[in-house]
């Protein structure tokens, strides 16, 4: 089993333990030691996408992504689908609530 199958599996196991309307938070976080071209425009680096659940301080699941091939977007989209969390309210930053971005949500 991968890391990202085994946050999943306990994602899901967690899940009826939250509650009818659970507070799910979305953030991304670019890992400074990974960015290169440091003082040009199109940087390159890793970043880390978490669902975080306050109320137990817990990390439901998380995923990682290299600039150039994926978007925090994307990412998201994918984490919350594979959650399969239901009745849960998911907050994020801005850059979620765009027109295209947030149909899929």
């Amino acid at each position: 089993m991968s890391v990202s199958e085994l946050s999943l599996a306990l994602c899901r196991w967690r899940s009826p333990a939250m509650g009818h309307k659970a507070w799910v938070q979305v953030d991304g976080k670019a890992l400074k030691g990974t960015v290169k071209a440091y003082s040009e425009r199109n940087q390159d680096f890793v970043s880390v996408v978490s669902l975080f659940f306050g109320q137990q301080q817990a990390v439901l699941a998380a995923g990682s992504f290299h600039n150039k091939q994926k978007s925090e977007i994307h990412l998201a989209q994918e984490l919350i689908a594979d959650s399969a969390l239901e009745g849960v309210i998911f907050t994020a930053d801005a850059m979620h609530a765009q027109k295209n971005a947030a149909k899929h949500y």
